[in-house]
């Protein structure tokens, strides 16, 4: 597996991990850190891609793009006929608003970024829409 890479803060460096496991252990660690009123949106960079990822709530999103930033840009849907927006913070300062429709459960957001990573290929088992 190639280099995997996390970023959190604007300030903190890049955290780097070899595996899904790691992974997941830095995305805890993160999620133990976080303020809870304040959902927190990382990014993790493998393959060429860049995952963004909602972490302090149940409820989350995975988009997709890739590191060069051309498109296509891919997020999650969860329920598609929910309205409203779910406020995450990027770097834990910058204000961001994901609309509910493109939530899905935590457990599975993460899932799919560890499938994704480990297979190199998108899951097709959760709905994706260009963005």
């Amino acid at each position: 597996m190639s280099k995997i890479l996390v970023q959190y803060s604007e300030t903190e460096p890049l955290i780097e991990v070899s595996n899904a496991n790691e992974l997941d252990q830095v995305l805890d660690d993160i999620t133990c850190n976080d303020n809870p009123n304040s959902p927190m949106i990382v990014f993790v960079y493998a393959h060429g891609y860049q995952f963004s990822l909602g972490l302090g709530n149940e409820k989350s999103f995975v988009h997709v793009e890739l590191e060069s930033g051309e498109p296509p840009y891919l997020i999650t849907v969860g329920e598609s006929n929910t309205e409203g927006v779910l406020a995450f913070y990027l770097f834990e300062k910058h204000h961001t608003e994901i609309p509910r429709r493109n939530l899905i459960p935590i457990i599975n957001a993460r899932e799919v970024l560890n499938r994704w990573i480990q297979t190199e290929t998108r899951p097709t088992y959760v709905e994706w829409e260009e963005i």
